[in-house]
């Protein structure tokens, strides 16, 4: 028997004998409804549960959740919906084991010992209880409804709605987050309370000033309303908006998208890259200049003083609004206009990391919390920000050959590492600690000196832990050529993937007092830090270049190669051309 055909046999199955007792099925599941008690048996391979719920909890959570028109589905959807809330489990049965083959009598067993037992257990559980209004569901047999609904769907329909939303408050205070949820910032708990609201008198006041501001914008849009019921129906019957007017005003977001979020990303990121912080003035004249014209205009168009103190806030938080916008969108333009027309050479001026910071607070589900570094610019008497990630994140993004080709820089780590090659190479920076820098003096330029701190140093390193100093140097160009290669030996190392092995191999040569080194493009880049670190300071003495090796090799002409093999000679006993 096939796994489609046992499935099929398990399903009619369980549909002849569910009939016996009174269940029905759908997919899954078999139902029953009795003294006013949804009862689902779910079945898996394994077993079976058992669960129970009102029928008013469904009903309840469906008007709730704005979505009425499920009561009219069927009542299977209350099993297998995606929105249905998750009953009592009352019994789980075992059924089928793993690695056998079952006979149809023994699956009609096995089924008919299912349904018995779940049927004498509803009727126990309808015994000890009958009226299914004051239910409570027991929470330790709630297995798969962590938001805790069946209960506060229980509390609401008794009348207990206090009790509702303290539980409701404690789960938020301690950021429980929901299954359901909809759009970015409204899930369960929001609807519940909402509709805790509708029932209480702060609730009616609260639908009343909402009503009262929809009259009053209505008003301000489209004049006096005063005007007769059948006018203003056909009014609206004639100028009845197209659909694509009538969407919600997510739907406009999701649309434009492709629109606002590129340039979004786009003239942040070119803000952040901008040199100066914009005064707070600046970003305040605007709003408050904005705030003022829409509050003085809204006031020119009331007369009553009644209808002013009601909706003052609405004009005053759209002005502050708007004026933010227009203030952020000028501010974009001119970091545009300045980025297409400024002067492209490059200034260098000496700048000085001050070990000040300022936080950037982001609050909400998802919290993105930032630091700026305060920057002092002692020639232009000025200071700027940079943020953390753009001032740290370059050493760290040394680890990566893409980015050692961009900036052209490698770094060293570790003050033996740093102290063997500080004096062969062009320094870029040089980061370290106060107290390191104090204990050693070294003969470079100020304004490449960084102190940064321990935490600092942690973001920057790729090893487990934080060395003592950072140095980054400018990769230096060096060129190979066959005449180079006539005078002494020469190794060529080819596909050497290990940055490790490749330092132990520089560091040998450079005890032998071999110069230059020829690898294959596919051995790892000479300038990873671990290859730097491993080289002990002789990637300073020995040249290594890369190049096409073959090519190469073909190119020497008469210069003797030597390979070297497992089952090759002793190259100690062999001789050598000088």
């Amino acid at each position: 028997m096939t796994v489609k055909e046992l499935k099929k046999l398990v399903a009619d199955t369980r549909r002849a004998v569910g009939r016996e007792y009174g269940f029905r099925q759908s997919a899954y599941i078999n139902f029953k409804v009795s003294d006013g008690y949804f009862f689902c048996l779910t079945f898996s391979w394994s077993e079976v549960y058992l669960t129970v719920k009102p029928m008013y909890a469904d009903e309840l959570w469906w008007n709730i959740w704005d979505a009425a028109e499920n009561n009219k589905a069927p009542l299977s959807l209350r099993g297998t919906g995606a929105y249905a809330l998750s009953g009592q489990t009352i019994e789980h049965f075992s059924a089928f084991g793993d690695g056998r083959e079952y006979t149809p009598e023994e699956i009609r067993g096995i089924i008919l010992r299912i349904f018995k037992d779940a049927s004498d257990q509803i009727g126990a559980f309808l015994q000890s209880n009958p009226d299914a209004d004051s239910f409570y569901p027991e929470e330790d047999k709630m297995y798969h409804d962590p938001d805790r609904l069946l209960y506060i769907m229980a509390l609401i329909h008794n009348g207990r709605v206090k009790d509702a939303e303290s539980i409701i408050k404690s789960a938020r205070k301690s950021k429980h987050k929901c299954m359901y949820t909809s759009g970015l910032f409204e899930d369960s708990y929001t609807y519940i309370l909402r509709w805790c609201r509708k029932r209480n008198l702060l609730g009616c006041v609260r639908l009343k000033v909402h009503s009262l501001l929809n009259s009053v914008g209505r008003r301000l849009m489209l004049g006096d309303n005063r005007i007769a019921p059948k006018r203003r129906r056909d009014a609206r019957k004639v100028n009845r908006r197209p659909w694509y007017h009538r969407l919600p005003e997510w739907a406009y977001w999701v649309l434009s998208a492709p629109i606002w979020l590129p340039l979004g990303v786009y003239f942040i990121d070119l803000h952040k890259r901008t040199i100066y912080v914009v005064p707070d003035w600046v970003l305040l004249m605007l709003p408050v200049a904005f705030m003022l014209l829409f509050l003085w205009v809204f006031i020119r168009s009331q007369s009553r003083l009644k209808d002013i103190l009601k909706v003052a806030f609405l004009p005053i938080i759209v002005g502050w609004t708007v004026g933010f916008l227009t203030t952020l969108v000028l501010i974009c333009i001119f970091d545009g206009l300045n980025r297409l027309f400024a002067e492209r050479t490059v200034i260098a001026t000496e700048g000085i990391v001050t070990a000040r910071k300022l936080r950037h607070e982001a609050h909400g589900r998802y919290d993105l919390s930032y630091y700026y570094t305060i920057v002092m610019l002692p020639e232009e008497r000025r200071s700027m920000l940079i943020d953390d990630h753009d001032l740290y994140n370059t050493p760290a993004s040394l680890d990566k050959a893409k980015c050692r080709r961009e900036l052209g820089w490698f770094k060293a780590e570790g003050t033996k590492c740093v102290l063997d090659t500080i004096a062969h190479f062009d320094v870029v920076a040089l980061l370290a600690a106060d107290a390191w820098l104090s204990s050693h003096r070294l003969d470079i330029a100020p304004e490449c000196v960084v102190k940064v701190t321990r935490a600092d140093m942690d973001r920057m390193t790729h090893l487990s832990t934080a060395p003592e100093v950072i140095a980054v140097y400018r990769i230096p160009d060096s060129r190979l050529s066959a005449d180079s290669l006539r005078h002494g030996l020469t190794l060529a190392l080819d596909g050497v993937q290990d940055p490790g092995n490749l330092g132990t191999i520089i560091r040998c040569a450079d005890w032998f007092g071999i110069d230059n080194i020829i690898c294959s493009h596919d051995t790892v880049d000479l300038y990873n830090p671990k290859v730097v670190m491993s080289t002990m300071g002789a990637i300073s003495r020995v040249r290594v270049h890369y190049c096409d090796l073959p090519a190469m090799l073909e190119a020497l002409g008469d210069i003797p190669v030597y390979g070297t093999f497992l089952n090759g000679s002793n190259i100690y006993a062999s001789s050598l051309p000088a």
